[in-house]
């Protein structure tokens, strides 16, 4: 299974971070990006008055392979 995990600043500059499971493969990391950059101008995410995407950090595939013992 192939998972898009991107990592963002909160308003605290803490990380945060949202996984998207079965990730399109092959996009570029400026496409991530300017994506992700949407998810931070929409400010939709705010917990405790603190916007929890602030800013883009980083973007990385996550591919996990099973294998079956028996």
């Amino acid at each position: 299974m192939l998972k898009l995990v991107v990592d963002f600043k909160n308003q605290a500059g803490d990380k945060t971070r949202i996984s998207f499971s079965d990730a399109k493969a092959g996009m570029t990391g400026s496409e991530v990006k300017a994506e992700m950059e949407k998810v931070v101008t929409a400010q939709m995410f705010v917990k405790d008055e603190l916007n929890m995407y602030e800013a883009v950090h980083s973007g990385k595939y996550v591919e996990t392979i099973e294998t079956s013992l028996f």
